[in-house]
């Protein structure tokens, strides 16, 4: 009798034990993929604007990406804000963006702006 009810939680016990490592593996606590917000041309260039969420090495951030051929490269990269407002191309080689916090400082709203590379 009690070699069965040992067999049994020792079933119970491992499967229990498989479900938890089948969870664990598959679960994410939070997003961490970057989400394409925009894509811009500009004078025969490609530009990306990214929100890149926090996880536990990062802040959130919006990302400004430039597309090249062997790849992407980074041109700015403003940590702490979640929403991209509005952006326009100024004059020369800037891009202006109006970037947003609603996390921390809620209603923050401030302009950046990008010198864009020939």
């Amino acid at each position: 009798m009690v070699h069965k009810v040992v067999k049994w939680l020792s079933i119970l016990f491992f499967t229990g034990v498989v479900i938890a490592l089948i969870f664990l593996a598959n679960f994410e606590l939070f997003e961490n993929e970057s989400v394409l917000l925009e894509e811009l041309n500009h004078e025969g260039k490609t530009i990306r604007i990214y929100y890149s969420p926090s996880n536990a090495t990062i802040e959130r951030s919006i990302v400004v990406m430039l597309k090249e051929v062997s790849g992407e490269s980074s041109l700015a990269v403003f940590e702490r804000f979640d929403v991209l407002n509005s952006y326009e191309f100024g004059s020369g080689d800037t891009l202006k963006l109006t970037l947003e916090d609603t996390f921390l400082n809620k209603g923050s709203i401030v302009e950046m702006k990008v010198y864009i590379p020939k």
